[in-house]
């Protein structure tokens, strides 16, 4: 069978793939077959139900990037544009389907008609926006994702990512004003400040600082630097559960500074 995939880019659905499962699933209470009309039933059900638009938009900005990347990874090479879009979106269609029917057996979870709707029309608008830049940007993206990668060495970056997943369990993203407002204002909760708090977070972000350097050397050292404090940020913000300690913040804030040292 004719490979249709570009080479070394079908990792990026997956693992968008299994981001989605995992806040789809998150935190995995299932159960036996309930004394309903069972799974797809109940789904067909709710198709008078109208969802928030908080929900709605969640699920459209959720599945936007399986869409960019399902596109991105197929072949231009004997595949015409139509079928690309078809197997791309038909990628969301699948995993929605799956998700929705698999949340029968969730506890907490709702099954809703509208959600596959929104899912849908997020993995379009990927595929959308994927056919729109694909070109000259992706092209150099390309390039520089060679260069980049000429310079990483794996083993602290590893050690970046699992610094990374500890701070940000348990990944599941949340839609509530009130929780961004409250993330946000413990920031200046002075109060809370305190040396011995301080150390340390000061001592794990100069060795992120450490790891970053080794990671991926000296050029690009400050914008992987960078990217990792904005993911750290609004992983705070918009994670379930997190929020900013002061004593941290202060602690990137010193870390930050020594960057010239290393």
């Amino acid at each position: 069978m004719k490979n249709i995939f570009r080479p070394n880019t079908g990792w990026a659905v997956l693992i968008i793939a299994m981001v989605i499962l995992y806040g789809s699933f998150y935190p995995f209470a299932f159960h036996g077959p309930l004394d309903h009309d069972g799974p797809f039933l109940d789904l067909l059900k709710t198709w008078r139900n109208k969802p928030g638009r908080g929900d709605f938009l969640a699920n459209i900005l959720l599945y936007t990037p399986l869409g960019f990347f399902g596109f991105y990874a197929l072949k231009k090479e004997g595949l015409p544009l139509i079928n690309r879009y078809a197997i791309s979106i038909g990628m969301g269609v699948a995993l929605s389907t799956f998700v929705e029917l698999t949340q029968y057996y969730d506890t907490g979870r709702d099954q809703e008609l509208t959600d596959i709707l929104a899912n849908v029309t997020g993995t379009t608008c990927g595929a959308v926006a994927a056919m729109l830049i694909i070109g000259n940007y992706l092209t150099q993206i390309t390039k520089g994702q060679v260069q980049i990668a000429e310079s990483i060495r794996p083993t602290p970056l590893m050690m970046i990512g699992a610094l990374g997943a500890y701070k940000l369990f348990p990944y599941v993203p949340v839609i509530d004003m009130h929780k961004y407002y409250h993330a946000i204002k413990s920031l200046l909760d002075i109060s809370a400040l305190n040396a011995g708090s301080i150390i340390p977070y000061l001592v794990t972000w100069l060795t992120l600082v450490q790891l970053t350097r080794a990671a991926v050397g000296r050029r690009y050292f400050s914008p992987f630097l960078a990217l990792i404090l904005a993911i750290f940020a609004l992983g705070k913000i918009f994670i379930i559960g997190l929020g900013f300690n002061p004593n941290e913040v202060v602690a990137i804030t010193i870390a930050v500074l020594s960057m010239p040292l290393f």
